[in-house]
């Protein structure tokens, strides 16, 4: 059977080559200048990405965009891998500007970071990267790890001679510094140790020339110590703020008259307490041994000092913050796919891996939601809604007071 049917594909493409000769020697014939213009038609959508052979053109413009605006990220490795295997370092740089110009990152960006994604998701079906993709992806995480070791990432409050906070906004900046650094550290902990292993699995495996061995030679191990030493120091500098803005916090409830100041320290002195107790049960299961905790009963006694003052105050806030930050998430909250709109097919298998969302640095103001330019533009102001109908083909139609909407997705239910 597979022999009959490469058969009539190559029977087909000579009918179609055949046909297409037929008719252009009829053009040529018939109207020569038609025929010039015809093939200035055909090569200008090509100028743009001469360089890159066709079925590589072909192969991104029909797999890999569209698997990764769906979160389908096995497709993207997939078809990632087989074109850094096939190409060179000058097709690249062509595929590269391809991809920039559909909002794209590069394409070593692309397959590293699907790799870790689905690596995170503990994935086990992903196809594993030969040393020329290794020697492609391998510098993305070794820049994203060094970045650590170095300090670039270090949040203002971490740096040398850093003040410390003042009021509650202060804190709020802080804290939340601290709370992405955190994120920033774990991820790079996680691909100290699973990248890294990999990379010593195909040294060990001997496929590598000793050349291109110490282009990879990274040594991940000690860079994970290295990133455990920070992150004690942030947990350390976390617990310091959080002692700190207890106090503070305490001092506002008993004497500020604004209730906006008196909920939002009320709030942030409930969260302080819960996580500082719950610091304390996992020192007592075996985690965080070499860290000092702040000592908790006075802690305790300004909070119950605090909900005197105000039993409902702490009622109201909770209510009001937990809802704020849902609905943060909701808003801003970008997944991996579609721009940040989706968070993957992969999710389908796990469900638990859909909660994790990347949050914006600086959360973002809508000053005009029908502005199309500048920091105020879609999509990660506008409403999701829209973008998600339009994203992927032809979005929503208007026709006098009829609303069609004409996008069909196998995707989205």
């Amino acid at each position: 059977p597979l022999q009959v049917f490469t058969e009539t594909v190559a029977s087909i493409r000579i009918t179609i080559e055949m046909r297409v000769g037929y008719l252009m020697q009829q053009v040529w014939k018939f109207c020569p200048l038609g025929m010039i213009l015809l093939l200035i038609a055909v090569a200008i959508p090509r100028c743009e990405s001469a360089s890159i052979p066709r079925n590589v053109t072909l192969e991104l413009e029909q797999r890999l965009i569209p698997a990764n605006r769906t979160g389908d990220l096995r497709q993207v490795i997939a078809s990632g891998s087989a074109i850094v295997n096939q190409v060179g370092s000058p097709v690249i740089t062509e595929i590269d500007a391809f991809l920039a110009s559909n909002d794209l990152p590069k394409l070593h960006v692309l397959l590293a970071e699907s790799r870790f994604t689905l690596m995170m998701a503990q994935q086990q079906s992903i196809q594993q990267p030969t040393p020329r993709e290794m020697l492609f992806i391998a510098p993305h995480f070794q820049q994203r790890v060094d970045a650590v070791i170095q300090g670039s990432l270090r949040p203002p409050i971490m740096q040398q001679g850093a003040k410390s906070p003042t009021t509650l906004a202060e804190y709020k900046t802080a804290l939340w510094d601290l709370h992405v650094y955190r994120n920033e550290l774990a991820n790079v902990e996680r691909i100290s140790l699973i990248f890294g292993r990999t990379i010593q699995s195909i040294i060990d495996q001997g496929k590598q020339p000793p050349a291109q061995k110490n282009l990879i030679s990274f040594d991940f191990e000690a860079a994970n110590q290295r990133i455990l030493l920070e992150n004690k120091l942030r947990f350390e500098t976390e617990l310091h703020l959080r002692e700190s803005r207890i106090h503070l916090a305490g001092g506002i409830i008993r004497t500020e008259n604004s209730m906006q100041q008196k909920l939002t320290a009320a709030f942030a002195m409930d969260q302080d307490i819960k996580l500082i107790q719950e610091y304390g049960k996992r020192q007592l299961a075996g985690e965080h041994r070499d860290i000092i905790l702040p000592e908790l009963a006075p802690l305790k006694q300004t909070f119950t000092e605090s909900q005197r003052t105000d039993p409902l105050l702490f009622k109201k806030a909770e209510h009001l913050f937990t809802g704020i930050h849902w609905w943060m998430r909701g808003r801003y909250g970008k997944g991996i796919a579609a721009n940040g709109l989706l968070k993957g097919s992969h999710v389908k298998e796990k469900p638990r891996l859909g909660f994790a969302i990347q949050m914006p640095r600086e959360t973002p103001i809508a000053k005009n939601p029908f502005a199309t330019t500048g920091q105020d533009a879609a999509p990660y102001v506008a409403r999701r809604h829209d973008h998600i109908w339009s994203w992927e083909n032809g979005g929503i139609s208007y026709e006098k007071s009829t609303v069609n909407v004409v996008a069909q997705s196998k995707y989205f239910h």
